[in-house]
């Protein structure tokens, strides 16, 4: 647990204030993403902020290893083999990043953000895949790999990197005046 928090942490703080440092600005976005998916950048910028303000308030803060209540509830669970409470956890949290992958799918249909998002798409796959480490931790799952190694596995930490090196392909297309985030700490 506590590698986990120091390695997603260090690699997360990096990368989040490096593009939340060039992302300041005024104006927030407010367009909703078309159905068939982003279509402009203001489309691509709610529909991230979509996905990361899920993230936020589902499982916390992976740069700090702030976790929300339900984590740590998740987290208990696992260490004293509650299964039935795990299992709940589990099932709300992963539904939620369910969801919060289709505003990245949205976001994946404008161009410039496409390689971006594939990668945050892994990211939460991989966040989707930690949680459940430990369901399978508390039902007392054979050879079931700790959180930390179930993230790296599905490789987690490589799309984290990855999805802010992509972002070059969005800066040049980003408007000179953008907000961050609404609900998150991260700016489109």
């Amino acid at each position: 647990m506590h590698e986990m928090r120091s390695r997603l942490a260090g690699t997360v703080l990096a990368v989040v204030i490096t593009a939340s440092a060039a992302a300041c600005g005024a104006s927030a976005p407010s367009p909703s993403p078309s159905p068939a998916g982003a279509t402009s950048f203001a489309e691509y910028a709610t529909a991230f902020c979509s996905a990361w303000g899920t993230l936020f308030r589902v499982v916390g803060n992976p740069e700090t290893a702030g976790w929300t209540d339900g984590v740590h509830q998740l987290q208990a669970a696992a260490d004293a083999r509650d299964n039935a409470t795990a299992a709940r956890l589990q099932g709300e949290i992963n539904t939620e990043l369910e969801a919060a992958r289709q505003q990245i799918a949205s976001a994946a249909a404008w161009p410039p953000a496409s390689r971006t998002m594939a990668e945050m798409d892994r990211f939460f796959v991989a966040m989707e895949t930690w949680i459940t480490a430990y369901a399978n931790i508390a039902k007392g799952v054979p050879n079931a790999p700790d959180a930390q190694a179930a993230l790296e596995a599905a490789g987690g930490l490589d799309a984290w990197q990855a999805m802010f090196a992509a972002y070059a392909d969005i800066a040049p297309h980003r408007p000179a005046s953008v907000s961050g985030c609404p609900g998150a700490p991260i700016s489109p």
